[in-house]
């Protein structure tokens, strides 16, 4: 919520009322990444960690959830911005201002499941204490960062913009410090981290790139093109991953 404070301190009620649709997408994902991903975790964290005592032998609990996320989660991001304009303007048109920083706030989504995947093992292997620190420190970061960007009159495009940088740069010190407490070394984690974060990474680049390209903005099938588009251009990263870590077969084993 350091964005909506810092929006109504510096800009007013009126642009907080426009953001509303970036607050109900990081409400949303808040719930459901608790509700259907950590409160899942927490218990067989529990158990293993209390049977073994052991980081590294708790590590595949929180790892494979964390690699599925990464896995699943941008292709339908990246869909996901490109509908969510013309739902706005069709069901709430009062709101159509918001439309620009709720699709980059829908990126957030992503980085709000690696952290319910990593706080689970957090909690089970007694770090809580360390990581609050390090929220704590997280959280005066991003009070600046805010409040620059709104300063600067970059207004709530700037907030949502800020709230992905600061996401995206939580999740990956989470994956860093449970890596590290699991015993890989700074080039491995760094390894780690930049392969879960690959596949966001491409889905955004194709994104934009998918706007770029568009011909005819007045098309009315247009959103179903750029999607079509999108997903074409993205099976070579999909094949890449699932060819290093076979998560198709995973998941249908765990099923």
């Amino acid at each position: 919520r350091v964005d909506v404070f810092l929006i109504a301190i510096f800009l007013g009620p009126t642009q907080v009322g426009y953001y509303g649709i970036s607050i109900m997408i990081m409400d949303f994902a808040v719930l459901l990444a608790d509700k259907g991903v950590s409160q899942v975790l927490s218990p067989h964290l529990l158990k293993e960690y209390g049977r073994t005592g052991s980081h590294s032998d708790v590590a595949t609990y929180y790892e494979m959830p964390v690699r599925l996320v990464c896995y699943v989660l941008p292709p339908l991001l990246a869909i996901g911005t490109l509908v969510i304009g013309p739902l706005v303007h069709l069901l709430l048109p009062q709101y159509a201002a918001g439309i620009p920083s709720a699709e980059i706030t829908l990126w957030c989504v992503m980085f709000v499941a690696l952290h319910f995947s990593v706080h689970a093992f957090f909690v089970a292997s007694d770090m809580v204490k360390k990581i609050i620190k390090l929220q704590t420190a997280t959280l005066f970061v991003a009070l600046f960062l805010q409040a620059a960007c709104l300063k600067l009159g970059y207004g709530i495009m700037g907030a949502a913009w800020c709230t992905l940088a600061v996401s995206a740069g939580w999740a990956a010190l989470e994956l860093f410090v449970a890596r590290r407490a699991c015993g890989h070394s700074v080039p491995e984690t760094m390894s780690f981290i930049s392969v879960v974060y690959m596949p966001i990474v491409a889905c955004f680049t194709l994104r934009h790139l998918v706007d770029i390209f568009a011909v005819d903005a007045t098309q009315p099938f247009l959103p179903v093109l750029r999607a079509g588009s999108l997903l074409l251009c993205y099976l070579p990263v999909f094949f890449l991953y699932e060819n290093k870590f076979s998560m198709l077969r995973t998941v249908r084993q765990a099923v």
